[in-house]
């Protein structure tokens, strides 16, 4: 009887973020590398370094299931046109390089101990901080100009094959939503669940009328929040296109404004990405009037992120868990009386 050999039967919880060892050799990298895991929430993120140079590179293990390998190679085809733009011009901004595996390829499909299939991308290393809040008024005035800049691509200059998702309402906060509702988090009940209803039904109705012509709905990175830009002392790196899709250009300033939507000086850091961003693409009165919609779409949609990232170990997350539903309260109350980012500073 002919004898065949098969894999051994996976386990019923795939540790899918730790399986950075079978990756190494793909890359040409010594299987004692030190390999650290460094962020844990869609993808696993590890900062890998050669025990014979130290030399140090970024690898990122897609989630199974959360991106298809077309819509990873549109996000590699965009970085890798950013890239281009910013080598032949003075954009003022950077973002780290892609690097190949030993076949050439820019996406390795590996597999595991079971047979199963993973995804992943390795970046250049920056030795960069994150900006601090003394930094975050020029940091701001940059990402606005930042954003226009990103805004001037199109699926015409990406090519047919170009697959990204949409981040329309019901992608961002609806019941089936990308990441999770924020009906669902069970800090959200009785009171609190009215009212963001009625933050919701607001939006809904004032975004709906805005449509999605040209000039308000396009392609945009998705996360240009403070733990994705990098600054070093000669550029600020903008880092983890992953979330990049389709969306209202505007959704753009909403999602740097993650997790900051409620101090004092926000209103500020709104006013100097306006100011940047109109320097490059025009930016209509009708068109800003629909801010505190979107922030508070991006509000509500990281309410429900909350309650299902608990896996999530980035320190800025942990600290502002415990208050995050009590500060959105008082946000939605404000946009529900029209006085959230309705008067900003000259």
């Amino acid at each position: 009887m002919r004898q065949t050999t098969c894999a051994p039967a996976a386990p019923a919880v795939w540790d899918w973020h730790n399986n950075i060892g079978p990756l190494l050799a793909y890359y040409g990298l010594p299987a004692d590398s030190n390999s650290t895991l460094i962020s844990f929430s869609e993808n696993a993120t590890w900062l890998v370094e050669r025990p014979d140079t130290a030399h140090k590179s970024i690898i990122r293990l897609s989630r199974p299931g959360y991106r298809s390998y077309a819509q990873i190679a549109s996000e590699l085809a965009w970085i890798a046109r950013v890239r281009q733009f910013v080598q032949s011009t003075a954009a003022g901004f950077s973002t780290p390089a892609v690097i190949a595996n030993r076949a050439g390829e820019a996406i390795t499909r590996y597999r595991d101990e079971y047979g199963r299939e993973q995804y992943a991308v390795m970046f250049e290393f920056i030795a960069g901080r994150q900006p601090a809040v003394t930094d975050l008024r020029d940091v701001f005035a940059r990402l606005g100009e930042i954003s226009a800049l990103l805004h001037r691509y199109t699926v015409d200059d990406l090519g047919p094959a170009f697959s990204r998702p949409d981040w329309n309402i019901e992608v961002a906060i609806g019941v089936e939503g990308m990441w999770g509702c924020w009906r669902h988090n069970p800090e959200v009940n009785g009171d609190v669940w009215r009212l963001f209803a009625r933050a919701e039904e607001k939006l809904r109705r004032e975004l709906g009328a805005w449509g999605r012509g040209t000039n308000q709905w396009g392609l945009i990175h998705g996360d240009l929040r403070q733990a994705n830009q990098l600054m070093t002392p000669e550029s600020l790196y903008i880092i983890d296109f992953d979330d990049c899709g389709f969306g209202w250009y505007l959704y753009e300033l909403a999602c740097s404004l993650t997790l900051i939507e409620h101090q004092p000086e926000t209103p500020y850091y709104v006013a100097r990405w306006i100011a940047a961003y109109r320097r490059i693409r025009p930016l209509a009165a009708t068109d800003i009037a629909l801010i505190p919609a979107l922030v508070i779409m991006r509000r509500l949609l990281m309410v429900g992120w909350f309650a299902t990232h608990q896996h999530s170990f980035e320190a800025e997350i942990k600290r502002l868990r415990a208050c995050f539903v009590d500060d959105t309260v008082e946000l939605a109350r404000r946009y529900l009386t029209d006085s959230y980012l309705t008067d900003l500073p000259e």
